[in-house]
């Protein structure tokens, strides 16, 4: 253990580890902030040095947080975190989901769902800047987006002019695909851009013989919790918690 203020003894590819006496931090520099991955405390007051904040820790629970969630959680408020959001988990099943729309909305609406590409790289960015919260949804480092599109990971919304309109982003998991990022830029809503970029996800990503995939939504965001719903998502009961300190 070091004996000084904490320092940080490891780096690579962002990713950081720090200690002294109070305990160990791992945490990751996302850009716009700093995600915490591991937390040991040592029963004493944790002093975690202003340069790798603002930094954000995630945590997920079954259908409520056990005792040693709270724990953790409690030894992280009593180190200066407070809770920053909490979300609700939403599973949706295509085959029972309202997804009628595909080259019939594109050609009413003139814009077409395809894979990124990495031309795309910025602009998707900029649609997930403008569009979402960016301390709960770190935004990607153009090598992470690049990975990501290369993976097949990424779908949007492309207007003929070639803008990009809206972006969606998935993991590709047997057990549950997740739908990461789902976001359209504000003037170019209500043209089910959203609609058809989940339809595409179905039909040209999700793995074979599975059919649902699930979303975290913020659990005070009505708007786009009834926007869920009338897709057919439905709350599974999971529950997710971030703090964050400043």
């Amino acid at each position: 253990m070091l004996p000084d203020e904490m320092q940080v003894i490891i780096e690579s590819d962002s990713m950081f580890y720090e200690e002294n006496d109070s305990g160990v931090l791992i945490y990751q520099n996302k850009g716009s902030i700093f995600q915490l991955y591991l937390f040991v405390n040592h029963n004493i007051p944790f002093s975690i040095s202003k340069k790798c904040t603002p930094i954000l820790a995630d945590f997920v629970g079954g259908y409520g947080f056990n005792q040693n969630n709270r724990f953790c959680i409690d030894r992280l408020m009593a180190c200066g975190f407070t809770l920053y959001m909490t979300a609700r988990r939403m599973v949706i099943d295509f085959n029972k989901a309202k997804l009628p729309y595909d080259l019939e909305s594109q050609q009413k609406h003139e814009h077409k769902i395809d894979f990124a590409k990495p031309v795309h790289a910025d602009a998707i960015n900029t649609v997930w800047e403008t569009t979402l919260d960016t301390l709960a949804n770190p935004l990607l480092s153009r090598k992470e987006l690049l990975e990501q599109i290369g993976q097949k990971n990424i779908i949007c919304s492309i207007s003929p002019k070639n803008d990009i309109m809206g972006a969606l982003q998935v993991s590709q998991t047997i057990q549950m695909p997740y739908i990461w990022r789902i976001s359209v830029l504000p003037e170019y809503r209500g043209k089910k851009i959203a609609q058809s970029m989940l339809y595409f996800y179905c039909n040209n990503i999700m793995p074979k013989g599975v059919t649902k995939s699930a979303l975290w939504v913020g659990k005070e965001n009505e708007m786009a919790i009834q926007f869920y719903l009338k897709l057919g998502f439905e709350f599974d009961g999971r529950i997710s918690e971030q703090y964050l300190l400043i």
